[in-house]
């Protein structure tokens, strides 16, 4: 319900306004927001605004040995004017091209009295005093100020510097709180409140309209509604009835869509006053996928393998893990089949052919598997426990013992010694062996030993056959 003698305001929240208003500002309630976005403007009887209100600035003069005021300013048309008051015969046009004394004084530390030098104080009401009358500068023939009340109360300001705090009541003005406020020489405007609302003294030689003489001082006010209700904001004189409605939204429209990692954005309308709000939609996240091996490295025998297990992102094919398992060398594979050469045996690994497991041959006892006869040589064997690799010797016949010269103990026997090999590497040696150990001997050392033999047998001959002669 709006408030008798309010005007009505009407905002969703989050809408603002703008109003001109005159005036300190109250509002009952915290359902708005209010901010002055200009400076002072000054309405004129004509209806027009002045955006710059420096030309209501009138210029002071004190006159120190009279203890005075001169108070002057210029009209539009390039006219110079004068503040007077008047004796009651030109009663409501304050600026004349007359120079007048003032005499200003600081009352009860609140506001300003101006006196012309006639006696009479400077007065500011509604004209004819009546409620709908129109604001104007008078004059009053008062004995004393507190006699002309409300009506003698005037107010100095000067603009204010930059980054100054200014008045509430008259955005970027700096009002005066003294007569040694006021600079001889220095500007100031003149002003008066009526029912909550500020005017000013305005340079004009008009004799036909006193309204021509006055400004109301108004300043932009931004009213924004925070949340839903109704608040009264008072500026000044005037009062607005300021109702703040809640949105009434649409469903939403998707305006960027949310990926795995950003969010989307979802817009809303008011379905009213076309107001739009947005809302994040949070980010879906990754779709893991199936684990997929990659980068397989396959393990030898003797180095490790390694592959990947991978995951990725179904929808938009991001990475999200990776670990990588070590397959173990798989070590030789040795077959069964030995290998070896006089010395020493082995084994072959089935997969990469490397010779592995090597060993020296284990050796069995000598096995005779011919006995020697007087003419006829033997033959004895040992053979590897583990491999089956062989060694074959000869053993020498025994040769004639009937001759009572022979000496047996230098006899020789002479051994043929076969080293059976694998089927890969098989070799035969022939050396000298003394029958009582038949051990293998050094091939010159045999051939020493067979020479010797013989040459003992031709000898044994050769006596047999003088013993017959004889």
């Amino acid at each position: 319900m709006i408030a008798e003698g309010a005007t009505a305001v009407k905002l969703h929240e989050g809408a603002s306004t703008t109003l001109t208003v005159s005036g300190s500002i109250t509002s009952s309630n915290d359902s708005i927001e209010t901010t002055v976005i200009d400076s002072l403007i000054g309405k004129l009887s004509t209806g027009d605004d002045l955006s710059d209100v420096s030309s209501a600035l009138y210029t002071f003069k004190f006159d120190e040995a009279n203890n005075v005021w001169v108070i002057s300013n210029i009209t539009s048309d390039g006219k110079t004017v004068y503040l007077n008051v008047s004796d009651g015969t030109n009663r409501g046009y304050p600026n004349t091209t007359s120079e007048q004394t003032l005499t200003l004084t600081y009352e009860n530390g609140d506001y300003f009295t101006i006196k012309g030098s006639n006696g009479r104080y400077l007065a500011f009401w509604a004209e004819d005093n009546a409620a709908d009358g129109i604001p104007c500068f008078d004059e009053g023939a008062w004995e004393s100020a507190s006699a002309g009340g409300e009506y003698v109360k005037f107010y100095f300001y000067r603009p204010a510097e930059t980054d100054e705090e200014s008045s509430t009541e008259l955005p970027g003005c700096v009002k005066l709180t003294s007569t040694d406020d006021i600079e001889s020489g220095e500007k100031y405007l003149i002003v008066a409140c009526l029912n909550g609302s500020y005017y000013a003294l305005y340079p004009s030689t008009n004799t036909s309209s006193k309204a021509d003489h006055v400004i109301e001082l108004c300043y932009q006010l931004e009213v924004e509604g925070v949340s839903s209700g109704s608040t009264t904001l008072t500026v000044g004189g005037s009062t607005y009835q300021v109702i703040v409605s809640a949105h009434t939204w649409d469903e939403g429209t998707v305006t960027q869509t949310a990926t795995c990692t950003e969010e989307g954005v979802m817009t809303y309308t008011c379905s009213i006053c076309n107001k739009e709000k947005t809302e994040a939609i949070p980010a879906t996240g990754h779709t893991a996928g199936e684990t997929v091996v990659e980068n397989e490295v396959a393990a030898t025998c003797t180095t490790d393998g390694s592959y990947d297990n991978a995951v990725y992102c179904t929808v938009c094919g991001a990475e999200l893990s990776r670990e990588t398992v070590i397959i173990p060398a798989t070590g030789h594979s040795s077959g069964s089949e030995w290998q070896s050469d006089e010395s020493e045996h082995w084994l072959v690994c089935e997969t990469c052919g490397e010779a592995t497991d090597f060993a020296q041959h284990t050796y069995s006892d000598w096995v005779i598997t011919k006995e020697a006869t007087d003419t006829e040589d033997g033959t004895r064997v040992k053979t590897c426990t583990v491999c089956g690799h062989t060694v074959t010797e000869t053993i020498p016949a025994t040769g004639s013992s009937t001759d009572d010269d022979t000496d047996d103990s230098s006899d020789t026997v002479t051994a043929a010694t076969t080293d059976t090999t694998s089927a890969a590497d098989s070799t035969t040696a022939v050396s000298a062996i003394p029958a009582d150990t038949a051990d293998t001997a050094n091939p010159a050392l045999w051939s020493l030993l067979l020479l010797t033999a013989c040459v003992g047998l031709a000898a044994a001959k050769l006596r047999s056959r003088k013993a017959d002669q004889s």
